[in-house]
């Protein structure tokens, strides 16, 4: 797709990602010149219809999240291509690097960062479940630090890939395609009809922002950021 021009918007400059569900890509909105990251689903995801209505969906909630803790995903949409159909998400690019590669330069931050880390986290994870979404992919790899200029960072939770969702129109919970891949598993879940589309979290998925973060400590690795890397896996349950 290098060279290409996407829905006539987004011109593929090259590759940053590739995982399970498809590629992600630096791009150039033609119209600003902004440079945005793409994420383009593979084939063989695109061509099931009842997924590509998912994804939109779901795609939709994701463009309802807005906070300064959660990457900003600006458009989506669905390419015609000589393969068929393209579905794709724009996000916002961020400079910087994932918890993982903070993890390798600096094995022994100050405490002071490590709580600020964890509570920008907390904040992201907080404003998700006020619309209903649960984070079920929490990882190193799905934490970004962004530069703030200041001698700190900014947190950018990524990729709300779910591991059981409940959409409209579906007799059960479905998986999310190969939950934790390099590009993660997927969009944003959601439930609802029209303006105030919200994910229809079975009883026991009703929890609060604190357990959450709680249970998912070892996950984002905010223990292994203070005492170092382990040789555990970080995302098995």
């Amino acid at each position: 797709m290098i060279g290409e021009i996407l829905d006539g918007k987004y011109r593929i400059d090259r590759q940053l990602g590739a995982g399970g569900m498809g590629n992600v890509y630096l791009a150039t909105h033609l119209g600003t010149t902004r440079v945005v990251a793409v994420k383009v689903i593979a084939p063989r995801w695109a061509a099931d219809p009842h997924f590509l209505a998912r994804f939109q969906r779901e795609a939709q909630a994701c463009g309802r999240l807005r906070h300064p803790n959660i990457v900003n995903v600006t458009d989506f949409g669905i390419a015609s291509g000589r393969k068929g159909h393209i579905p794709y998400l724009v996000m916002e690019l961020l400079d910087g690097q994932t918890l993982s590669a903070f993890q390798q330069s600096q094995p022994r931050p100050a405490l002071p960062l490590v709580a600020d880390l964890l509570d920008q986290v907390g904040l992201a994870l907080e404003e998700a479940h006020r619309h209903g979404i649960v984070h079920r992919d929490l990882k190193p790899d799905n934490i970004w630090l962004e530069p703030n200029g200041r001698g700190g960072y900014t947190i950018k939770v990524l990729d709300f890939g779910v591991a059981k969702m409940k959409l409209p129109g579906d007799p059960q919970p479905h998986p999310v395609p190969e939950p934790g891949t390099a590009i993660s598993s997927g969009p944003l879940p959601v439930a609802g009809e029209g303006e105030t589309a919200v994910m229809d979290l079975r009883q026991e998925d009703r929890r609060s922002p604190i357990r959450d973060l709680a249970e998912e400590a070892e996950t984002i690795a905010m223990a292994e950021v203070v005492s170092g890397p382990s040789s555990g896996s970080l995302g098995s349950d």
